[in-house]
């Protein structure tokens, strides 16, 4: 069971449940302005400075979508990459594309894309 709270009240604070602000505050957040902080982050930076091409490989997925070309998605075998990929499956199918995924084994394959990968996929 866990350790009563020590005493820092933001009970009230951004509308949440009781139990939800306990846990913030075990985690280490025991002021107001840290629970609004970590629940209202600053404004993320334009795709742009991070993708400069960003537009380029836009334009040529519509034109993949369009044409109902095979797309190849190279996914991951943790939870967060096995969903990432099923989404990204079914939204290009929706759009038109032919996508196929493949996700690696960690046993055989190891972390991250590699060249098996690729020539299952070629």
């Amino acid at each position: 069971m866990p350790l009563p709270l020590d005493g820092a009240d933001f009970d009230s604070c951004c509308d949440l449940p009781v139990e939800l602000l306990a846990v913030l505050q075990r985690r280490g957040l025991t002021e107001t302005n840290q629970v609004e902080a970590l629940l209202k982050p600053a404004k993320a930076p334009p795709a742009l400075k991070h993708f400069p091409q960003l537009a380029i490989a836009l334009e040529r997925l519509e034109i993949s979508c369009r044409q109902g070309e095979l797309l190849a998605i190279c996914g991951d075998y943790d939870a967060d990459g096995m969903t990432s990929t099923a989404l990204l499956v079914g939204v290009l199918q929706r759009l038109g594309a032919k996508p196929i995924a493949a996700i690696p084994s960690r046993q055989e394959d190891g972390y991250g894309l590699n060249a098996a990968m690729v020539e299952r996929l070629a």
